[in-house]
């Protein structure tokens, strides 16, 4: 089986930026839009709900969608929604959340503040039992790091 692990999916809103539609972000979570497409295509794919941690009902958030058929983890991106992933005060509920659902981590690694390999490491020391994938592998300039992290 090969997975392509990175895609996005999203209800296109009438009069969304045409950027959003070739760039493939969008700056809003579409859960409900992904827990209907998996149901569409449960061969296809495997859904990661979004969430913004800075969100008072993230931790919620997260607990409803596992819930959900084909749902099999969470999506970080630190860089579009303002947040280092290893502020523990902001991100151990989050990851928590994860522990006590099951559900695995795929977060955005890549070489600015917020997003490191060793950031990502951190998280991983502290919640060992979330399956953790690190998107992008830290781009150039951290792939060896992330190698690192990766072994360690």
């Amino acid at each position: 089986m090969i997975i392509d692990a990175y895609n996005h999916v999203w209800r296109p809103k009438p009069n969304a930026p045409e950027l959003f539609m070739h760039e493939g972000l969008s700056p809003e979570h579409d859960n409900d839009y992904i827990v209907e497409a998996v149901r569409k295509f449960p061969t296809r794919l495997i859904g990661f709900m979004e969430v913004n941690p800075r969100d008072a009902d993230a931790a919620d958030t997260i607990r409803r969608y596992a819930r959900a058929p084909g749902i099999k983890g969470l999506k970080l991106h630190p860089t579009m929604m303002g947040h280092p992933v290893s502020s523990h005060p902001l991100m151990d509920p989050i990851f928590k959340t994860c522990a006590d659902t099951g559900l695995a981590v795929y977060g955005h690694c890549m070489h600015d503040f917020w997003t490191t390999p060793l950031q990502y490491e951190e998280m991983a020391r502290t919640f060992p039992d979330v399956p953790l994938i690190l998107g992008h592998m830290g781009i150039l300039w951290s792939v060896a790091e992330a190698g690192m992290v990766a072994k360690r």
